[in-house]
Parts: C-alpha cells; sequence; structure tokens
C-alpha cells in the first residue's frame, strides 16, 4: 500500500505545483511613444536584415530552406512585437497591426505549403500571393500610422 501511495502522492504534488504551463505571464509594460517606436522599429530593423540575408536558390531547386527561414525571422519578429505594449492611445491600431502581421504570416506558409507540395498549381498560388501582398500593404499602412517608419517600408 505504501509502494503505490508515495508515487500518487508525488504526482498529486506535481500537478499541484505546476509552475511552467499554468503561470499567469505577465501583461508587457506599457512604454512611452517615443520608446515603443525605437523598440518597434528596431525589431524591424532586424527581421528585415535577417530576410534580407536568405539566399533564394536558383531556378530549378527547392524554395524550402529559404522559406522556412523567412518564417522564423518572421515569426521572431511578430513574438518581438507581441511583447511590447503601447502607449493606450495606440493600442487598437497596434493590436490591428498584429493581426494584419499575423494573417499575412498565416499567408505565407499557405503559399509556401502550396509550392512545395503543388508545384504546377499556378493558379493557387497566385491568389495566395495577392493576398499575401494585400496584408502586407494594409500592416505597411497601420505601420505608418503608428509611426513605425521601418515597419512601414516595403521589402
Amino acid at each position: 500500500m505504501t509502494r503505490v501511495l508515495v508515487p500518487l502522492l508525488a504526482v498529486a504534488f506535481l500537478v499541484g505545483c505546476d509552475t511552467t504551463e499554468t503561470a499567469k505571464r505577465q501583461p508587457p509594460k506599457t512604454v512611452s511613444h517615443g520608446r515603443f517606436i525605437y523598440l518597434a522599429n528596431r525589431a524591424c530593423r532586424v527581421a528585415i536584415h535577417e530576410m534580407n540575408a536568405i539566399k533564394v536558390p536558383p531556378a530549378g531547386q527547392t524554395l524550402d530552406p529559404a522559406a522556412r527561414a523567412f518564417e522564423k525571422a518572421y515569426e521572431r519578429l511578430l513574438a518581438t512585437l507581441h511583447g511590447l505594449a503601447p502607449p493606450p492611445s495606440q493600442a487598437d491600431t497596434y493590436r490591428r497591426m498584429l493581426d494584419t502581421a499575423t494573417a499575412q504570416k498565416l499567408a505565407f506558409a499557405k503559399l509556401f505549403d502550396a509550392i512545395a507540395v503543388a508545384g504546377r498549381h499556378v493558379r493557387a498560388e497566385n491568389a495566395l500571393g495577392r493576398r499575401a501582398d494585400k496584408l502586407g500593404a494594409k500592416a505597411n499602412r497601420l505601420s505608418e500610422r503608428l509611426g513605425l517608419t521601418v515597419c512601414a517600408k516595403p521589402w
């Protein structure tokens, strides 16, 4: 009986003391307008540098490594931007920009998957590309409205 009870108590203790999964994440600290613009532009500058360093393979070779590197750089940018808290007056516009940028990331992922799997469905690939472009233009307009000049530049 004791041999069974000790492991059960240990499991119950560990489940009750789970600090990694159930711990509440602290919301990001709201920063001043100037500091917010500086931090967001710096994150965009780093991401643009990473994306420009990606080597696009020549025609006939697979796009997969370059696409995955682009997705990773874009995800790091979004993670950094999600960690910022703009001044309250810009919170709504910033949330819409982040939502649009996240939708663009998903459109890029679908486009890269369509290219990797199909390879011959040009109409679907073009439609996904146009969707990603429209979302990018919308995110750029919202970035300009926020004053994020580096993030608003077309890459």
